[in-house]
């Protein structure tokens, strides 16, 4: 073998603090790798003289990794947890666990995921078809309970108290499943105006994330093993599956790159929407060499609604909408971006990308929403 496995761990074990803090930095070089890969540029920019820069962004960006996979698994968590502490007359589960794989999704599939998708699907129906679509809220509701009391007969105390102690972990389950579903439709509303589309991927991927949360609420089926082993088998199978429910979100939503936009946008190195941005004269001639604003002299000149992708190292990395520049009174000089009839429409949606020295930059400026 050309390594030899009990050195390796060997010299693990003696160097746990440096192994620890080089995997540390490395996952925040990765982010960074992955942002610039993103956007096609990479700054001259030295990473490894920033150890502190590195430090930062790899505790925000594994502390926004954790928190995601935490988040789509949620509802599973708290339902599992929640009648795994309830013992006696209020204890339900006895409808979903001790059954086969198969009897088991379908029990929670009516017991767990059904009730939830009603209390989403009713919540996205006021946003956009009106209060009025409210209705089926209390209509489903009504219906779903009824099944239930067929089971139980309220006329007792002890049935009483099941179908609050239900109502409450539906109720729970529900805010928390509003966490991934918001995220997905925040997601998807970044990156397509498509009513109908979002809709459609927002269905789907909140499909998805309600059966695997089902996946995470189904207890393991073990006889005869202690609660530790149980507990740390349970941690690697809910752990599996939150990450593939962001693989799963990102993928379909289109935001593989979200961490890393995420934490450049957090500490303004990249990934920022600018209202304005303030050239110095100098800036100024070499942005009209390049055919972004005009020739006349001035002192400074400013575009707005810029992004800038990046601003890390000697060089900012800015997108310029073209219609930004069209309804800012500067000319673009390069006429073959013109149609055959001379008409500018045909390239509001397309972007120029340029890089400009960071000492020809005086100024730029965001517009935050106050509330």
């Amino acid at each position: 073998m050309l390594l030899d496995k009990s050195k390796l761990q060997e010299y693990f074990y003696g160097n746990i603090a440096s192994v620890f803090w080089s995997f540390f930095l490395i996952s925040g070089a990765l982010v960074f790798v992955f942002y610039y890969v993103h956007i096609d540029y990479m700054p001259d920019f030295d990473m490894t003289s920033s150890v502190s820069l590195l430090a930062a962004v790899s505790a925000t960006s594994i502390f926004l990794l954790l928190s995601m996979v935490v988040m789509g698994i949620m509802p599973g968590l708290f339902w599992d947890y929640y009648w795994g502490g309830i013992k006696g007359d209020l204890d339900l589960s006895e409808r979903w666990t001790g059954l086969e794989a198969g009897a088991t999704v379908k029990s929670l599939f009516f017991w767990f995921a059904l009730p939830v998708l009603i209390v989403f699907g009713s919540a996205i129906g006021s946003l956009f078809f009106g209060l009025y679509s409210l209705i089926l809220l209390p209509l489903t509701s009504a219906i779903y309970f009824v099944c239930i009391l067929k089971k139980y007969n309220c006329r007792y105390l002890v049935g009483f108290k099941k179908l609050i102690s239900l109502f409450f972990a539906i109720f729970v389950s529900s805010i928390f499943a509003f966490l991934p579903f918001y995220f997905i439709m925040k997601a998807l509303s970044l990156k397509s105006e498509d009513v109908d589309k979002i809709l459609y991927l927002t269905g789907l991927l909140s499909l998805f994330v309600v059966f695997m949360n089902i996946l995470v609420a189904a207890p393991l089926r073990t006889s005869s093993v202690s609660p530790n082993i149980i507990d740390a088998k349970k941690f690697k199978k809910n752990f599996a599956i939150g990450f593939l429910v962001l693989v799963m979100i990102s993928l379909g939503s289109n935001s593989a790159y979200l961490i890393p936009e995420a934490v450049m946008r957090l500490y303004k190195f990249g990934n920022i929407d600018a209202s304005r941005v303030v050239f110095d004269k100098d800036g100024c001639l070499i942005l009209a060499e390049v055919g972004v604003v005009s020739n006349d002299e001035y002192d400074m000149c400013y575009i707005s609604n810029i992004l800038i992708l990046s601003r890390l190292g000697k060089e900012y990395y800015l997108e310029i909408p073209a219609g930004s520049i069209l309804k800012s009174n500067v000319s673009l000089e390069n006429k073959s971006t013109l149609n055959a009839n001379g008409d500018k429409s045909e390239i509001y949606s397309s972007v120029i990308r340029v890089t400009i020295l960071s000492n020809h930059i005086l100024s730029w400026s965001s517009v935050i929403d106050v509330k």
